[in-house]
């Protein structure tokens, strides 16, 4: 978790713009590895999830890939490419990059009916701003519907649209009556 005026400090730097003056209510939903999601509401009543990067990331994983590396050469290990790895692990902390995916998930889900992908407004390096998704909770256990849905969607996204989601967890999975929310 990260402070709030930490949050303002990123916006402002991101949008020259004041998030205090943009949004009436701030709400700390969230934190995951990456970055911290709110809930905000604006002047004019309109709803949005905010994703910003946590203070210090980048050097923790340059940190992490440094000790890993030192280990993985000590212990001989090649079971896995470590620099692809770490590669792809970073572009998890590019939020255009991020951006880019969600429209591309968005535009190619646009049709579906059971299963929802939020709207992207307004994005930048270090901050993600979504159409906020209400939802019924969590998705439950032995939910056979939601099982499908998401075993549809991975299926789907990989040998049809040659993408992975690649952070599928209980946080980024919703229930929205019937559908699913990711």
């Amino acid at each position: 978790f990260h402070s709030l005026e930490y949050t303002k400090e990123i916006y402002k730097k991101n949008f020259d713009s004041d998030m205090g003056s943009e949004y009436k209510e701030i709400i700390e939903i969230n934190s995951g590895s990456i970055g911290q999601i709110y809930r905000v509401v604006d002047n004019d009543d309109k709803i949005y999830a905010i994703k910003v990067i946590h203070p210090g990331v980048l050097m923790e994983m340059k940190v992490m890939e440094y000790i890993v590396k030192i280990i993985v050469s000590i212990m001989n290990i090649k079971i896995i490419n470590i620099h692809e790895f770490f590669t792809i692990f970073k572009k998890q902390t590019d939020f255009i990059n991020e951006s880019n995916n969600l429209l591309y998930f968005y535009n190619n889900y646009i049709d579906y009916d059971d299963i929802v992908i939020p709207r992207l407004f307004k994005v930048s390096k270090d901050i993600i701003i979504m159409e906020y998704i209400d939802d019924d909770g969590d998705i439950r256990e032995n939910d056979y519907k939601a099982g499908m849905l998401i075993g549809l969607f991975v299926i789907n996204s990989l040998y049809n649209q040659q993408l992975n989601h690649g952070d599928l967890h209980p946080g980024n999975l919703k229930m929205m009556g019937d559908k699913i929310v990711l």
